[in-house]
């Protein structure tokens, strides 16, 4: 009987690179406060081995190969696991589905951002400066959009739980 034990950590919602593509998030995986792996989606399933006993397991999500200061979606609980010798606990991973409504609402303004931005039709017989001034405002409508349903609470936008 193996002496060493395993903790595996699966990013559900990941289930063809089609979705990876779509879903673009990286979560990285923290035992005992000490990064020990990384899920990107292409990469959807990590197994890191761990001494029998208690330890404290939480993930990190954000955004895949973004620079911007928004790219940490945010953390998930964290949660205690206590490992037996020769033991393997299983974790799901993932983004908690945010309101319906905020896709709706980012794709509608995003799509009215860009018709100001480019003014076709009776929007080309505004000055360009209102025009762009309109197109400034409608873009930060879109980003607060984009935090609708928000919350930096550990847990609200990221679950681990036990498989």
């Amino acid at each position: 009987m193996s002496t060493e034990a395993s903790i595996t950590v699966v990013q559900e919602g990941i289930k063809s690179i089609a979705s990876a593509i779509w879903n673009p998030q990286e979560c990285e995986i923290f035992i005992d406060g000490r990064k020990v792996g990384v899920l990107n989606g292409y990469q959807n399933r990590n197994t890191c081995p761990a001494s029998p006993g208690p330890h404290s397991i939480y993930v990190r999500a954000y955004a895949r190969d973004s620079a911007t200061i928004t790219r940490v979606y945010g953390y998930s609980l964290t949660l205690s696991v206590n490992l037996a010798p020769g033991e393997n606990k299983r974790f799901g991973c993932g983004v908690v589905k945010g309101p319906p409504l905020r896709k709706g609402l980012i794709l509608t303004t995003a799509v009215i951002t860009v018709l100001l931005f480019v003014g076709l039709g009776p929007l080309s017989y505004l000055p360009a400066r209102t025009r762009y001034t309109a197109t400034l405002v409608m873009a930060l409508v879109t980003i607060a959009c984009s935090w609708y349903g928000y919350s930096s609470t550990p847990g609200a936008a990221i679950y681990l739980k036990e498989a």
